[in-house]
């Protein structure tokens, strides 16, 4: 009877650990999980100061914070997760705030901008071999050619290479390590607001075509914003004046 006793608080005992073990596997994981997302919102928090964000507001819930938004001068900022089968990581987003023409579309050449191409995507080359072969570009062309100054198309080159997009009028640049550091990120903030800041809409859009004219240093490219210039908007005062000095140097 003892024995038998002594088995069957042994067979209890085990049965009990047995049960324990998977709560303590669960519980282990759920406080990894938690000081995770803790790191996470404090990286995020300080990556927004960093950037110099104003009017900052979080949404999330007792899991951690979802989603960061601000303000950066006039352009809108967010900072979200990303959560899917085949990616996890950190979204930062630089609203233009219609400052943008939703038509803009940057991104890196790759399968994605085959298949659009394939569909019937239009692709505006600008002139320039080291950005057309490199960055897939969609748009109005005389807000394209205006923009794309030498400068711009090194910035949107710079940003696609960090896995960055510009569509519907947003910046976004993704970021898929599991540690993100604030410093990085506060980084990223900047580069996604100041290529906002870059491709908001010309206040002269003939006075822009006429620069790339007067300063590209790619001759195609100068060649396109000249013929643009020629065709659209040969009677404004800015772009005769620029016909006429090109004609002037060629006859020199």
């Amino acid at each position: 009877g003892a024995t038998d006793r002594r088995f069957g608080l042994e067979e209890e005992g085990a049965a009990t650990v047995e049960f324990l073990i998977p709560l303590a596997v669960t519980a282990g994981a759920l406080a990894a999980a938690l000081a995770h997302q803790r790191h996470v919102a404090g990286v995020w928090r300080r990556a927004a100061a960093d950037a110099g964000l104003t009017d900052v507001r979080e949404v999330g819930s007792l899991a951690g914070i979802k989603i960061l938004e601000g303000k950066a001068g006039p352009f809108g900022v967010r900072i979200e997760r990303i959560r899917s089968r085949s990616k996890r990581g950190t979204r930062l987003i630089g609203d233009g705030q219609s400052a943008l023409s939703p038509s803009l579309a940057f991104r890196a050449e790759g399968l994605a901008t085959t298949v659009d191409r394939l569909m019937g995507g239009r692709e505006l080359e600008i002139g320039d071999p080291a950005f057309d072969d490199g960055v897939y570009a969609r748009g109005a062309e005389e807000q394209l050619l205006a923009l794309l100054d030498a400068p711009t198309r090194t910035a949107v080159r710079a940003l696609t290479d960090l896995s960055g997009r510009v569509s519907d009028g947003l910046v976004s640049i993704e970021v898929t390590e599991v540690f993100p550091d604030a410093a990085g990120l506060a980084a990223l903030l900047r580069t996604a607001i100041g290529m906002a800041e870059r491709l908001k809409r010309p206040d002269d859009l003939v006075a822009r075509l006429a620069a790339n004219v007067r300063n590209d240093p790619v001759p195609a490219v100068r060649r396109k914003n000249l013929a643009l210039l020629a065709e659209r908007y040969a009677s404004d005062p800015t772009a005769r004046e620029t016909l006429h000095a090109v004609l002037a140097a060629d006859d020199r």
